[in-house]
């Protein structure tokens, strides 16, 4: 299932102009987060927000064109947005901060598996299933 929705939101993200990157880490997060939901047997709620941070690091995909080629991204950026913002914008994406987004997209599943369970408990109680 989650193999899946990441090929879909990486086919969507190169829809949107992002670049195929987010193809292979959405396969790649994807497939790893149906491998550990399969191992917590699809019942643990506290696995499964880990589970979905390690899933939301999918978006990394759309940041390593920054890094990887740089230059080349950068001339790209030139033409449509001008010097202003793609110096702006590389002196806001130094080379090293791919992990620091990897932790972040981790975090911030982490953040939204919590909101999740909780809007879900919530709506769940309330409809006398829980």
């Amino acid at each position: 299932m989650l193999t899946i929705c990441g090929l879909l939101l990486g086919v969507i993200m190169l829809l949107a102009g992002m670049g195929f990157w987010c193809i292979p880490t959405g396969l790649v997060f994807g497939l790893i987060a149906d491998l550990l939901m399969r191992a917590s047997g699809y019942t643990n709620a506290k696995r499964e927000i880990l589970i979905h941070g390690v899933f939301s690091m999918w978006v990394i995909g759309a940041f390593i064109p920054i890094v990887v080629s740089r230059d080349a991204y950068y001339e790209n950026l030139l033409p449509s947005y001008g010097q202003a913002y793609a110096d702006t914008l590389m002196a806001y994406m130094p080379d090293w901060i791919l992990p620091v987004l990897l932790v972040a997209a981790f975090v911030s599943g982490l953040v939204g598996g919590v909101i999740g369970q909780r809007i879900f408990k919530k709506h769940f109680e309330r409809a006398g299933i829980v």
